[in-house]
């Protein structure tokens, strides 16, 4: 990556550079879904939004049934439940939130300096 003095590439340019990039690719995904989505509810004439655990089980179930195991036994019991809920959203709800604050993250003030003080 270039850091132009405009900008800057001190201490957090290019960490929120990767977040943004993160955010941007969570959101294109998201919008990936929802059209997904959509164009489901065109051919079938009713609206089916596709839950963020099924797409994650479609990918890895077994990584799925050893999170929950995991959690359960040697985490807090309590905790699935919280998961379970964000796995029954929507794909592009559970995709767009976290992009959208990645990508939209505000930048950090940038100090003046001052010259002859």
């Amino acid at each position: 990556m270039l850091c132009t003095r405009a900008g800057g590439c001190g201490r957090w340019g290019r960490s929120l550079t990767v977040r943004r990039v993160i955010g941007w690719l969570l959101i294109a995904a998201a919008l990936f879904y929802l059209a997904r989505d959509l164009v489901h509810l065109i051919h079938m004439g009713r609206w089916t939004a596709t839950p963020a655990g099924k797409v994650w089980y479609g990918i890895s179930p077994g990584s799925l049934n050893l999170l929950q195991a995991g959690i359960e036994r040697h985490v807090w019991k309590p905790l699935w439940t919280a998961i379970l809920w964000v796995l029954l959203r929507p794909i592009w709800v559970v995709l767009g939130v976290p992009g959208l604050l990645l990508a939209l993250w505000p930048r950090r003030a940038k100090r003046r300096r001052r010259f002859g003080r």
